[in-house]
């Protein structure tokens, strides 16, 4: 089995509608995705292989709607 690699990602708004399609566009997989958490900004977490990890990093440097993306396994 591939190793799989988890992001956290907080959006600006409506995060919630974003990590599926997210996910979707680098065969990766979203799940505890929580609106307004703190009251604003949407949570959200994508798993993704390994040999992902590169495209998803980039589609999320290139969102407008992301705020701030940490790799849960460095």
């Amino acid at each position: 089995m591939a190793a799989t690699r988890s992001y956290k990602i907080i959006f600006a708004n409506r995060g919630s509608f974003a990590v599926n399609a997210l996910a979707l566009a680098c065969e990766g997989s979203w799940r505890d995705a929580v609106q307004h958490y703190n009251g604003k900004h949407d949570l959200a977490f994508i798993d993704v292989k390994e040999e992902n990890a590169a495209h998803l990093e980039e589609m999320l440097e290139q969102d407008d709607n992301v705020l701030s993306y940490l790799c849960t396994d460095d």
